[in-house]
């Protein structure tokens, strides 16, 4: 079956006439990619197959690209939340009589219950907030851009010394993950060929372990150098000059 995610940014009655395959993703080292399907073991391949399958005036690149550099960046600096969790826990005037692991620990708790909501939340009302754009693609962009500038923000809060909204603007990088999810799959939905989809889900997958595992090399390598505030802050000012290259084009698919 699909992600549940992906099944509410539906009616049910377009859910009841939807025709779908259900295809396993799969990362290297791994029987169905190394001996079953050994065609597509070698991923730029695979990618370039997909593009020649695309409707005329699309680029796979662009699509896969822009779905998968988020994701990598969210996957890359979720785990340094805790930290400016702690640093906000300490700043705030609560639980005081409690000792100082506790009261972390119970402020951290409380945040992570907050997030875990909001991202809920967040994930059921992405169809909604595609709504308010033209199409996909533009729901997309700005997503991706609003991401980034989040975490820009953040980086400069928490070099200013201010943990209370660095650890809001973090949480909202969470959000947009959420908000993202569905969109990015109905747009490649839409614009992939059916035959070809989980070939590019596959491909998507594997971009977005690559960049995660380069962002969070460089965030961990800059913060050991300067500060956690300075390395989020180099990292989206980077992506975020990028993004001429990431956007997606707003043009109308191919009959």
């Amino acid at each position: 079956r699909l992600h549940a995610k992906y099944f509410d940014t539906f009616t049910p009655h377009e859910l009841d006439g939807m025709r779908y395959v259900y295809y396993p993703l799969h990362k290297e080292p791994e029987l169905m990619l190394n001996y079953e399907s050994p065609l597509w073991h070698d991923q730029l391949h695979a990618v370039k197959f997909l593009s020649s399958m695309l409707p005329a005036g699309y680029r796979l690149f662009k699509a896969i690209a822009n779905t998968s550099v988020y994701s990598g960046y969210y996957k890359g600096v979720k785990d340094f939340l805790q930290p400016v969790m702690q640093a906000m826990a300490l700043s705030l005037p609560v639980f005081v009589a409690q000792p100082e692991e506790k009261r972390t620990a119970i402020v951290v708790g409380i945040l992570y219950f907050v997030i875990y909501m909001l991202t809920s939340r967040a994930s059921k009302r992405s169809f909604w907030l595609s709504g308010l754009f033209r199409n996909n693609a533009s729901a997309l962009n700005f997503t991706l851009a609003s991401g980034l500038i989040a975490g820009c923000g953040a980086g400069l809060l928490l070099y200013f010394n201010f943990p209370v909204p660095a650890v809001l603007l973090y949480i909202l990088i969470y959000i947009v993950e959420n908000l993202r999810k569905p969109i990015g799959m109905a747009y490649t939905t839409d614009y992939v060929k059916h035959d070809i989809l989980a070939t590019a889900l596959s491909a998507e997958s594997q971009l977005k372990t690559i960049w995660s595992a380069v962002i969070i090399f460089a965030v961990g390598s800059l913060a050991e150098l300067f500060s956690l505030g300075i390395a989020l802050v180099a990292v989206s000012v980077v992506l975020i000059i990028a993004l001429p290259l990431l956007r997606l084009s707003l043009v109308s698919k191919s009959e």
